[in-house]
């Protein structure tokens, strides 16, 4: 992609145990961008996008809240990889609260998935589009 376009974005998605956060006290949010690898300064206008437009999706049952560096912080090997190799890699480090199923069972909430799926492809269109415009 950095060969063929110049420049390159990656949605490096995760999940977390979001009871786990709540037993320790912390008031997690649905949607974490871990930002401490990235380049605040150059990209903060799709990062600052990004935790805006997650912070609109909609999941039935769920106050959904998009936040940055509250439970992870982005410094797994993948965004430390690319964040250092190359300048026109953008790797947005998504963690996603495991609200769409049952953390100690392991049984999946299918609306949920649906909503979560529905609102990730809406917001990304739109948030890459936003990264093009920056690096165009």
């Amino acid at each position: 992609l950095r060969a063929r376009y110049g420049f390159c974005l990656i949605y490096d998605i995760h999940s977390y145990n979001i009871a786990r956060q709540i037993e320790l006290k912390r008031n997690p949010p649905t949607f974490n961008i871990g930002t401490e690898r990235l380049d605040r300064e150059r990209f903060a206008p799709v990062i600052e996008d990004w935790i805006t437009r997650l912070d609109t999706v909609s999941i039935p049952g769920i106050e959904v809240t998009a936040r940055e560096n509250v439970v992870f912080f982005g410094l797994a090997w993948l965004c430390r990889y690319f964040t250092e190799k190359y300048s026109d890699v953008l790797v947005l480090p998504t963690e996603v609260a495991k609200v769409f199923m049952d953390e100690r069972t392991g049984k999946s909430h299918p609306r949920i998935v649906r909503a979560i799926r529905k609102g990730f492809k809406a917001q990304a269109l739109d948030n890459a589009e936003k990264f093009v415009q920056l690096m165009s």
